[in-house]
């Protein structure tokens, strides 16, 4: 979306779409042109044998019975990590991190957990508690736009680069066969 106030050549907010200072960034914005299901129903996929609405909770993840959610072969995670900033959401402190029910979701499975800077260690941690066996970290760094810009949304870089820890458990708990398909900057834990 290019507004009044929008320069193009700042390329794209780290945020995209879900920008909170969207009426104000002078970054580009995008939003969705049509229905997600419309595109998923023209796919002849076998991977999406059914194809459900989004569904959204919108509750404290600390006080949420996770069993209601019923169990997943893979899971995506991007808990709000505190940070020491003053941001425009709720955040989750070390000690409420630890005590997410995660174990719930899943018997068997990946989780692929992001973790700031400052929280890899926790969220080594907190794999290791919640029963995964974490296969590395791989870090990745967002580059836009011609002119190879780092994302950022006013006066600093944010979502610049980000962390995740593929993780597994039970017979997902060894490492994937090839693991240079995971990323290309990868660590392992020592």
């Amino acid at each position: 979306m290019i507004q009044s106030h929008t320069d193009v050549s700042l390329g794209d907010c780290g945020y995209l779409n879900t920008c909170v200072r969207m009426a104000s960034c002078k970054y580009v914005h995008y939003e969705l042109e049509r229905d997600p299901k419309s595109i998923l129903a023209g796919s002849k996929s076998s991977l999406l044998p059914n194809v459900y609405p989004r569904q959204f909770i919108n509750c404290d993840v600390r006080h949420l019975d996770m069993s209601i959610l019923g169990k997943f072969s893979v899971v995506m995670a991007d808990p709000p990590w505190f940070i020491h900033q003053k941001l425009p959401y709720g955040t989750l402190d070390d000690d409420e991190m630890r005590s997410l029910q995660i174990p719930v979701l899943q018997d068997d499975g990946y989780i692929f957990l992001w973790v700031t800077g400052r929280a890899m260690e926790l969220g080594r941690e907190c794999l290791t508690m919640w029963g995964y066996c974490l296969f590395y970290f791989f870090i990745l760094i967002l580059v836009l736009g011609t002119t190879g810009s780092m994302s950022s949304c006013g006066s600093r870089p944010t979502r610049s680069s980000g962390s995740c820890a593929p993780a597994g458990r039970g017979t997902g708990s060894t490492t994937p066969r090839s693991t240079a398909s995971w990323g290309s900057r990868a660590t392992r834990p020592t």
